[in-house]
């Protein structure tokens, strides 16, 4: 009887794999209880300012113009945080994972049929700029990320191209891609 429900040819890791990941995750501990620290302090500090603007947006005796105010800032601020969180978890990548940004060239040595996929996807979608990185990682996985088509990020582990035949890899990326069009 055959065990494997998606038949996929995953090859077996080896024990040291699995050793490596655990020191790994242990390298990276720290550094992930510092962003979870920072974000739970932004997220007190977003309610807290939410708190004080409804006070002085209705304390006031004009509290119409004070809400124009507290919208506009809030309006500028989320534009801010849109057109610059790709190049922060660019950051946050490469101090998590050291991504390595690559070629479509370079993509195109690990996995010919992922690289052709990608570059029919970005030509039948007019998607002129799509930054492609690596991780040097045993996990197969694959993350995408961005605001805007243009300005997407596909970033992939070399565990992907290791643990799947090239059918398997390019088709782990194709729904990633999805995400860039809609």
């Amino acid at each position: 009887m055959n065990n494997n429900i998606c038949n996929c040819s995953f090859k077996k890791l080896p024990e040291d794999n699995f050793k490596m990941i655990i020191k790994k995750m242990e390298e990276i501990k720290h550094k992930l209880a510092l962003t979870h620290s920072i974000a739970l302090s932004l997220v007190k500090k977003t309610l807290l300012l939410f708190g004080l603007a409804a006070l002085l947006i209705f304390n006031h005796k004009n509290p119409e113009i004070n809400l124009i105010i507290f919208a506009s800032i809030t309006l500028i601020f989320n534009l801010a945080v849109f057109s610059t969180s790709p190049w922060f978890i660019d950051l946050s990548q490469q101090w998590f994972y050291q991504t390595r940004w690559i070629s479509l060239s370079e993509l195109t040595n690990l996995s010919p049929e992922t690289a052709e996929l990608i570059k029919q996807i970005c030509l039948a979608k007019n998607i002129k700029k799509l930054r492609l990185g690596i991780i040097n990682n045993s996990i197969p996985s694959a993350l995408i990320y961005g605001s805007l088509p243009n300005s997407a990020r596909l970033v992939v582990s070399k565990g992907l191209f290791t643990h799947l035949n090239e059918k398997e890899a390019s088709n782990a990326d194709v729904p990633k891609i999805g995400h860039i069009v809609h």
